[in-house]
């Protein structure tokens, strides 16, 4: 068998914050490799660094140590990456389809194809008939909807998600998440998504990755072995998606009280 080799390589990554004599490690000695079209999650207590090396990977923050590797496909149409935080973060000041339209011009997708992209995914999304509305005149799961788009309309290689539907309400929730497996499907970019939501991470994961609750190697790499394509609601009657959550609830639980022996943030 061929090996196919990652799209995202991590190795020993370590980042530290300092301010005089205050030391504050946010994580430390991490390792991960996610491959091409791998839906990759990420868990772990408050406080562990998940954020931060989110950040680090998109380029925001600069790690202390270790090393980054992207292994980006020469020549691809879209972007080589994007990342969507949890607030939308919109220009309040473009309508919808100017957001689009933004980044859109910044990214290396042909500028005729535009206007189709933009078109395509906003009916997709079921927002065309939104296409003129201001972020205000729009609901927070409206908004949110939009944010998804503006990532996908690029057609990154990499999609970097930091707990991007945590403020919305459970019902939102569940239809992001199907319309996010949805636009995934057609696109398969790698995707590393960082949540709290133990059910979310394994109803959308391929793998999900649990941080530790001190500086350190992750804790435990856990399979989600369900097919594709999903229904995330569907897949709550699964018996082997329950034992899953207990698993992984656990392991948080030993991490959260390893975080707190440890006096991290809680």
């Amino acid at each position: 068998m061929i090996e196919v080799p990652s799209r995202v390589s991590v190795r020993d990554l370590a980042k530290v914050f300092q301010d005089g004599e205050a030391r504050v490690e946010a994580f430390a000695q991490i390792t991960l490799e996610a491959r091409p079209g791998e839906f990759l999650c990420l868990v772990g207590p408050s406080g562990c660094g998940k954020t931060t090396l989110l950040r680090c990977l998109a380029g925001i923050e600069t790690p202390s140590a270790g090393a980054i590797e992207h292994r980006l496909e020469p020549g691809a149409p879209g972007a080589e990456q994007a990342m969507v935080f949890q607030q939308h973060g919109l220009f309040p000041w473009l309508t919808v389809e100017a957001n689009l339209h933004f980044v859109l011009r910044e990214s290396p997708v042909p500028r005729q194809e535009h206007d189709a992209i933009v078109q395509r995914l906003l009916e997709r999304v079921g927002l065309a008939r939104f296409r003129r509305f201001y972020p205000y005149q729009l609901s927070g799961g409206m908004n949110q909807r939009v944010a998804l788009v503006r990532a996908f309309c690029v057609q990154p290689q990499v999609l970097l998600m930091d707990e991007p539907f945590v403020f919305l309400d459970y019902q939102n929730r569940i239809v992001l998440q199907d319309l996010l497996l949805e636009l995934w499907q057609e696109q398969r970019q790698t995707i590393l998504f960082v949540t709290h939501n133990i059910n979310e991470a394994i109803a959308l994961g391929d793998r999900v990755l649990v941080m530790p609750g001190t500086a350190g190697p992750f804790a435990r790499e856990i399979s989600c072995p369900f097919g594709r394509p999903r229904d995330v609601v569907q897949l709550r009657t699964n018996p082997d998606y329950q034992r899953i959550v207990v698993e992984v609830t656990q392991l948080l639980r030993q991490e959260q009280e390893h975080s707190l022996r440890e006096g991290r943030i809680g």
